[in-house]
């Protein structure tokens, strides 16, 4: 039973960086572009860009359509920028996703040879 437990924890624990940066990388992308065709959707700017020159409130005076471009280009414009800054938030996690192993492997290192060198000057100082 100790045997069997102690080789799934090695095989486990070397397969994960396998997984890591293949399957659950996919994963969080598939998230991520759900996401942001979820945040389209509310969004709506394909229907925003549909209507850009119908007159709003069936206004069809020169003045109303006037009104009513640019009304819409400028909520055109904050939905577009809402988008935009939700896939630059989404680029940033996924840019997380796969620096985060590295990082925290290259933070333990350096903790440990810092603790290593630290060690070293104590015994030479005895």
């Amino acid at each position: 039973m100790f045997k069997h437990l102690i080789k799934h924890l090695l095989i486990d624990t070397l397969y994960f960086p396998v997984w890591w940066y293949t399957a659950g990388f996919f994963r969080v992308l598939g998230w991520a572009k759900e996401s942001l065709i979820g945040i389209e959707r509310v969004a709506a700017l394909k229907i925003w860009l549909k209507s850009m020159f119908k007159p709003m409130f069936q206004d069809t005076t020169r003045s109303g359509r006037l009104i009513s471009f640019f009304m819409r280009l400028v909520l055109l414009i904050f939905k577009l920028l809402m988008v935009i800054v939700w896939a630059v938030f989404l680029g940033a996690i996924l840019l997380a996703w796969l620096l985060l192993p590295i990082t925290i492997i290259w933070l333990l290192l350096k903790s440990f040879y810092i603790d290593l060198v630290d060690l070293s000057k104590l015994i030479k100082g005895m």
